[in-house]
């Protein structure tokens, strides 16, 4: 995040990332701005006649296995992926240009354009060399609604740098994000609360901003051969896509018997399937606690049981197991969710101690809020709520405005990865900087102090 100005943190919680006792702020007014096609476009603008034919951009072959970083418009249309082989790329487009990267270049770019958005907030969060959230709240009296703030941006960009902008506007980063994948090149996209189920629950569900889809995008830029299993499957570019049950073993079983016939060794397993219920515990029926801890922990079990095998047989490999804050600290009124996080730890505190001998590592990750899709997938009961004197509905509004308002699924993706690539690790990783210090505190504090904050937070 750009410097801002600054803020009295005398009040502040580590906890939930809000200073407690304030209520949830209005919507606030969310740019996501997305430099097209960058290391190509900036390739192009110093050689104008490559501008109409298709033009890749690639690293180091030796270093980046010889893949596409990316690519313009007229290559786009022979169907050339970021992440594929130059060789692939060229089978595609036997009349395509290979360009080296040049990273001073794309830095001078970037920084030019991120001048130009200071002119509009100060409230700037970096989201790669090409991308920035903006958060224009604040802005809206000077320059007019975001809609229109983007549009300028827009047409600032280009008349400045000859570079176009892709930009999505709306209430928070999720939207805001795929708003600016929505239309593109050179366009804005507004996600308002009066449009976002028409524009956005047509799309198939694997477009939302999930940190599983992040995360195997992740891996495939490191030059992994990754495979997704889902009851729907899926379609994210070069991954393979596998249907199955995590709760049904022989589908599992069948999952990774195809992995094997394919691909002959499993070298990473990351366990990120999931969702949430939130409600008062005395109110929850049987039949939803069981399907929280069947998915969210059973689940998980039935794919690493099946995994295990192969990962001691080829010699070691390396388990990552998503669990959450919520593991550590428990959060009212969403009981069920905590307990299976906390199930989750102990799981891999116990497993990491079982196949050490093996070579093989486990770790569990505790990511605090991310601002994606699974806040919309939670199965609320408001069943009770004038019993417990509302304080249900506010504990899930709370929990919801800091989850909308948290990390974006790239960055835990990209956290995830880099755990997952790494032989060793602590067992228990808490992502976010705010969520690392809620996990020392938890250990420093008294239980009962922490969990009378975490109940002044969540339960008042």
């Amino acid at each position: 995040m750009e410097p801002g100005p600054k803020r009295d943190f005398s009040d502040f919680n580590p906890f939930s990332l809000k200073e407690s006792g304030s209520s949830p702020p209005k919507d606030r007014v969310i740019l996501h701005c997305d430099l097209n096609n960058f290391y190509a476009s900036v390739e192009c603008l110093d050689k104008p006649y490559l501008k109409n034919r298709p033009v890749a951009v690639c690293g180091d072959p030796e270093r980046r296995h010889g893949i596409v970083l990316a690519k313009n418009e007229p290559a786009k249309r022979f169907g050339i992926q970021t992440g594929e082989p130059l060789c692939v790329a060229k089978a595609k487009c036997p009349a395509i240009l290979f360009l080296p990267a040049h990273p001073a270049s794309y830095k001078e770019y970037s920084q030019k354009l991120r001048r130009l958005y200071r002119r509009y907030t100060d409230q700037i969060e970096s989201f790669g060399i090409d991308e920035c959230f903006l958060d224009v709240t604040g802005s809206l009296g000077l320059f007019g609604t975001g809609e229109q703030i983007a549009n300028e941006l827009r047409t600032a960009a280009k008349a400045t740098t000859g570079l176009t902008i892709s930009a999505g506007v709306s209430f928070n980063k999720t939207f805001s994000k795929m708003g600016s994948d929505y239309k593109k090149p050179d366009a804005t996209t507004l996600i308002s609360r009066n449009n976002y189920k028409e524009l956005l629950w047509p799309l198939p569900v694997e477009n939302m901003l999930f940190a599983g889809r992040a995360t195997a995008e992740n891996m495939l830029k490191r030059g992994y051969k990754v495979y997704g299993i889902s009851r729907r499957g899926g379609d994210v570019e070069n991954v393979v896509s596998l249907c199955a049950d995590v709760t049904d073993e022989q589908e599992i079983a069948k999952a990774v018997d195809t992995v094997m016939a394919e691909s002959g060794r499993i070298d990473v397993l990351i366990n990120n399937a999931g969702f949430g219920i939130s409600g008062a515990a005395e109110l929850t029926e049987s039949s939803a606690s069981h399907a929280q801890l069947e998915l969210n922990v059973f689940g998980m079990d039935n794919v690493t049981r099946a995994v295990l095998p192969v990962m001691r047989a080829q010699g070691g490999g390396r388990i990552v197991c998503m669990s959450s804050i919520a593991g550590i600290v428990p959060i009212p009124f969403q009981l069920w969710y905590s307990v299976s996080k906390a199930a989750v730890i102990a799981y891999v505190l116990a497993l990491q101690n079982e196949v050490r001998p093996f070579n093989i590592s486990v770790c569990a990750i505790m990511p605090g809020d991310i601002a994606s899709g699974f806040t919309d997938a939670r199965h609320k009961s408001a069943a009770g709520d004038d019993v417990y004197s509302g304080r249900i509905e506010r504990s899930v509004t709370v929990m919801e405005h800091d989850e909308r308002t948290g990390m974006t699924p790239e960055f835990a993706g990209n956290f995830v990865a880099k755990y997952a690539l790494k032989k060793r690790s602590r067992p228990l990783v808490a992502m976010g900087a705010a969520y690392k210090g809620a996990a020392v505190l938890v250990k420093l504090l008294p239980r009962r102090t922490s969990n009378w904050i975490v109940g002044r937070i969540y339960a008042k």
